[in-house]
């Protein structure tokens, strides 16, 4: 007797569970990426409520767990940001928001992480080069491959004065010139580099030896400037060189008239 109801009291206790299910129907993850390697990170949730029962239980999850992360994860577990590490080490978690879009029953997470997302790997005359680690997807590493559900979209958005590194993408990851995207992909791994150019400056203090050996306009400026320089100074040289001649002769011809007219008065 005992046993049968037990059994009565697990199968209420199933279907209440049951009842109270959300699912999320798809979602989109939006990361922006500044020009220090810092990430800003929106996660967008679409949810389907399957009963009544379900949206009052979310709107008491509301009400209970207001913008705590870890409270969320325990009501709805499939709720935690998929590139920051909240429940194991909280610091990682810069900043956080969650809000509830009533009209569309979206769920966002906002979040700021305190790790770099993406890192300077070397600089170069006119441009550095940074790289974004796959190791910031490994939420989604299952035996060794890299899995986005085809309900989910990823989008990267790099610094707009940044230039994605297409060639070296593979052909599952979508590519502009500074976002990139992932949606219902699987890869073994996720490369992902850019270059952002340095502004070119005015001051001389700036200028190296070898940007300017590298400048063929330069170049060609300061060879012509070379050779005018050369020509008056052959042409000058040949100009004085007449004068201290011409000088010369004046004045030995006044000496010797000097000299006749001395003998004569004698």
């Amino acid at each position: 007797m005992h046993v049968r109801k037990l059994l009565v009291v697990f199968a209420m206790l199933l279907i209440a569970v049951n009842a109270w299910s959300v699912f999320v129907d798809h979602s989109y993850i939006k990361i922006n990426v500044d020009s220090q390697g810092d990430a800003t990170i929106s996660e967008n949730y679409w949810l389907i409520f399957e009963s009544t029962e379900d949206e009052a239980a979310f709107e008491e999850a509301k009400e209970r767990n207001q913008t705590s992360i870890s409270s969320w994860n325990a009501d709805y577990e499939w709720f935690f940001p998929k590139f920051g590490n909240i429940l194991e080490d909280e610091m990682k978690i810069k900043t956080s928001n969650i809000i509830f879009g009533e009209t569309e029953n979206k769920l966002v997470l906002e979040y700021t992480i305190r790790t770099k997302f993406a890192n300077l790997t070397r600089e170069e005359a006119r441009v550095s080069i940074w790289k974004i680690p796959d190791t910031v997807f490994y939420k989604y590493l299952s035996g060794g491959t890299y899995t986005i559900p085809a309900t989910t979209r990823i989008d990267i958005i790099v610094p707009e004065n940044a230039e994605i590194k297409k060639e070296i993408l593979g052909s599952s990851l979508q590519a502009t010139k500074n976002s990139v995207g992932l949606e219902g992909t699987s890869t073994k791994e996720i490369t992902i580099e850019y270059e952002i150019k340095k502004p070119i400056s005015t001051s001389v203090e700036e200028f190296t030896l070898l940007e300017l050996l590298g400048n063929e306009t330069i170049i060609m400026i300061v060879t012509g400037l070379t050779i005018i320089l050369v020509v008056l100074t052959l042409w000058k040289g040949k100009e004085i060189n007449n004068r201290i001649e011409n000088y010369i002769v004046d004045h030995t011809k006044l000496e010797k008239e000097e000299d006749e007219e001395i003998d004569i008065e004698a």
